[in-house]
């Protein structure tokens, strides 16, 4: 039952770009196994591709895609509390003017592609308003490769859609000199009711966003140089951690297959080092499976795509002769992958970002316990304040080393009723909420 509601939350959300249901379309979706991996409270995820070919023919052009998918699961109580945000290769680049609303569909287009590498990030919530979701542009948009933010009216259905693109190739890839990625998304705090210059509406305002959210960071480190890309501020209610059982969705898009041309721009992208952690250990994602291919729903079936592994890798390809024999497309198909230890398991016992937890048992009585974790050396201080903001007492005011840290609050003489607890370093601050409650007599 997790499995079919999965499914029918990605078909949604990949149905918005009015691409899935073309009839010009190809793609195979790949979907880590959930008996195999389950893992909660997951703040982090990474994974690398090593882009060999991503051709494009000028005389006979069409888009390529190499759709990847970070999903969230939040705390609501809704039928899907669930939201993704991609993470994309594409054969295009974009133009337009930054933190304006564009349209490749608006007449004049507001946003114009052109052929070459691109990546790109998406937050694309159709039935959510401006006020729940934004993003934060880190990236200097004058920089290469020139990550820009853009508010976009996605094909004219009539949303707003939090996305960054590229704009400026990327490079061209080829199988002596191939271009690496790695991606990497990290949970960085809980804000309520950030004041920045986050969303914008279809009128071209600024929109504030309302209620808790969970500030999500992309990093993407292309040929070994590492880029801030943005914080996407995702409402704690759909996006409270990564998805525990299928936190990473790897998707192949390909136009042309009607027409009988997927030769006419071939492309090969290997994916290894896919990982996911919860702040103290990391998770390898090894077991994989194809769970539905696209068609393009007029009977011109082309099977020169798919997926392939030499049991270290997964290899998404499309265009080539030998693609028809050598990959896989159709749902069912299981693949097992395994790579060498990183230094990033190396150090898999200590946490990768600051972070406070929330206290548990709450409400408690007489006593709770609060676990935090240090991403490196740093000055804590810890303190407990009442509801009017005035401070109760101090927790913890000392440096730590790198690691994960518990302390127990005693109520003592303290009345039931709701209490503050804050961590604050340096570089981080976070506040939870806690309900001291005691029984008569006590």
């Amino acid at each position: 039952m997790k499995f079919s509601n999965l499914i029918y939350l990605l078909i949604s959300f990949v149905c918005l770009h009015n691409l899935i249901l073309s009839q010009n379309t190809a793609g195979s979706m790949m979907h880590v196994d959930p008996n195999k991996f389950n893992y909660t409270n997951l703040v982090q995820i990474t994974w690398k591709a090593e882009i060999s070919e991503y051709e494009y023919n000028l005389t006979n052009y069409h888009n390529r895609i190499e759709f990847n998918q970070v999903n969230f699961m939040g705390r609501g109580t809704s039928s899907y509390p669930y939201c993704s945000v991609g993470a994309m290769i594409q054969n295009i680049g974009h133009t337009f003017v930054n933190d304006e609303i564009s349209s490749r569909s608006a007449s004049p287009p507001s946003m114009v592609e052109f052929r070459g590498l691109g990546f790109y990030f998406s937050s694309l919530n159709s039935t959510w308003s401006d006020s729940s979701h934004g993003v934060k542009l880190n990236a200097d948009p004058n920089v290469y490769p020139n990550f820009a933010r853009t508010f976009e009216n996605v094909d004219n259905l009539g949303y707003s859609a939090k996305n960054i693109y590229t704009k400026q190739n990327v490079g061209y890839p080829s199988q002596s000199t191939p271009i690496s990625v790695r991606w990497t998304v990290t949970k960085k705090g809980i804000v309520i009711n950030p004041p920045d210059n986050l969303s914008k509406n279809l009128q071209d305002k600024w929109v504030q966003l309302k209620g808790t959210f969970v500030i999500w960071n992309f990093k993407i480190e292309i040929n070994d140089v590492s880029y801030d890309v943005a914080d996407y501020y995702l409402p704690i209610e759909n996006a409270e951690f990564i998805w525990a059982w299928d936190p990473l969705m790897l998707h192949q898009e390909y136009f042309g297959s009607s027409e009988k041309n997927l030769d006419a721009q071939k492309g090969t992208v290997k994916y290894v080092e896919i990982r996911a952690s919860d702040g103290s250990r990391w998770y390898n994602l090894e077991d994989w499976n194809i769970t539905w291919r696209i068609d393009d729903f007029s009977g011109n079936l082309d099977n020169r795509f798919g997926w392939s592994s030499d049991g270290h890798s997964l290899n998404s390809q499309v265009g080539h002769t030998s693609d028809v024999t050598s990959c896989f497309r159709d749902p069912g198909k299981s693949f097992n992958i395994k790579w060498p230890v990183t230094d990033v398991e190396a150090e898999s016992s200590l946490p990768n970002i600051f972070s406070l937890d929330q206290n548990y048992p709450n409400p408690f009585n007489p006593s709770t316990t609060i676990n935090y974790s240090i991403q490196r050396q740093s000055w804590i201080v810890m303190k407990i304040y009442d509801v009017l903001g005035r401070e109760i007492s101090t927790l913890v005011n000392e440096e730590k080393p790198k690691g994960k840290y518990k302390v127990t609050l005693s109520s003592g003489s303290l009345p039931s009723g709701i209490y503050f607890y804050q961590m604050k370093t340096k570089d981080f601050i976070q506040t939870k909420k806690m309900v001291l409650l005691k029984h008569c007599g006590n």
